[in-house]
């Protein structure tokens, strides 16, 4: 029997290793305050379909009840959240969630994603501020470092800048869209051939060809808020450098690279937005960001941010970065006579009673354990 494509089969080694990172993300999310909850697999196709623009119809795994109504597995906890929040928790407090659940998208498999995922992530409910923006982006870098990812930067942009900058260029929208693609994918040669074949003042192609070159430290921030006097992006660069100042004090501020020119697949973001890139591997393992507008598509207006990490790609990551150093849990193995089942049993206690992983092994059976997976063999025979 064969499995469709987009899933796999965890084994014991692999699950081992999914399972602690998991472990660990439930622990560090719960000690700062956001407590868990776990929205079901599938809901209503309508709760993602007018909320969800940005993922084709086609990507989304749907069926029907015996009623007939459209369901949908999830292809996005975020939405899911937004529609608990409003349905849930009217009072405006703040509110902090994290989850960690399956996610279901019809995409292409790819490295570390397939069409059934999973992803930790965490939605800070109520606040407008650069701190909380700060707090999130934060406990992402907290995230992965206590998964035992260090070698890595998070992308930090802000959707408002690229939204200010072309509303005093007045060009069409499907023209600045296009734009936009050019900027995101930082493909200056494609830009530039694409403004040779519009009809733009060449001032104006002079500044949109320096929007792919706003990636970098701190100082990109100085050089974009040269290039506009549209209150809006100087409002998002304004934002940023309040982020900044946050994660400075916090002596997080090495991690950060700034990135003007950056979008989402999701359309819901209204304010920064930030991805995890992890060295050496050509793929986010986090994005996040700010949706202050989610929440009112299920009724009411509240202020969020958050992000997820896709569990799949930390696994990559931490096999990339510490290869066959992942530490995977010690066993012993106890092998026994039949003389010494009581001793064999009692020693095998005793020892889990200490938090050790221990195996039980009958002398005639022995020849059939493969004793390099153990960090301990014990005799009693």
């Amino acid at each position: 029997m064969y499995l469709p494509d987009g899933v796999k089969d965890y084994l014991s080694d692999e699950l081992m290793i999914k399972r602690k990172i998991e472990f660990k993300l439930r622990e560090l999310f719960i000690s700062w305050g956001y407590e868990e909850i776990l929205p079901p697999s599938f809901e209503y196709y309508d709760t993602f379909k007018n909320t969800l623009r940005s993922i084709d119809e086609k990507d989304i795994f749907r069926f029907f009840d015996k009623e007939g109504d459209i369901l949908a597995l999830r292809p996005d906890v975020t939405t899911q959240i937004a529609r608990i929040i409003a349905a849930r928790y009217k009072d405006n407090m703040v509110k902090r969630f994290c989850y960690i659940t399956n996610v279901f998208r019809y995409d292409e498999p790819q490295a570390g994603r397939l069409r059934e995922f999973t992803q930790g992530g965490i939605e800070l409910a109520g606040i407008k501020s650069d701190e909380a923006d700060a707090e999130v982006i934060a406990l992402a870098i907290r995230a992965l470092n206590d998964i035992g990812i260090y070698d890595f930067k998070i992308d930090v942009g802000q959707v408002e800048f690229l939204d200010g900058f072309f509303e005093d260029l007045h060009l069409r929208d499907e023209l600045v869209e296009k734009l936009k693609l050019y900027v995101s994918m930082k493909n200056l040669s494609g830009l530039e051939r694409y403004l040779d074949e519009l009809d733009i003042d060449v001032s104006v192609k002079q500044l949109l060809l320096m929007l792919p070159e706003l990636f970098g430290g701190y100082e990109v921030l100085d050089k974009a808020r040269a290039m506009t006097s549209n209150r809006k992006a100087l409002d998002a660069i304004e934002n940023l450098r309040g982020i900044y100042s946050v994660l400075k004090d916090l002596e997080m501020d090495r991690y950060v690279i700034f990135d003007l020119g950056t979008t989402q697949k999701l359309n819901y973001y209204t304010g920064i937005v930030f991805k995890g890139f992890v060295r050496d591997i050509g793929y986010g393992i986090l994005a996040g960001g700010r949706y202050d507008n989610l929440v009112s598509n299920f009724g009411i207006n509240r202020a969020a941010v958050g992000f997820a990490i896709g569990i799949e790609r930390a696994m990559l990551a931490l096999v990339k970065q510490h290869g066959d150093g992942v530490n995977l849990p010690k066993k012993t193995l106890i092998i026994y006579s039949r003389a010494k089942i009581k001793d064999a049993f009692l020693k095998a206690e005793e020892m889990r009673k200490e938090g050790k992983i221990v195996e039980l092994a009958l002398n005639s059976d022995s020849s059939r354990y493969d004793l390099q997976r153990y960090s301990d063999v014990i005799s009693l025979l």
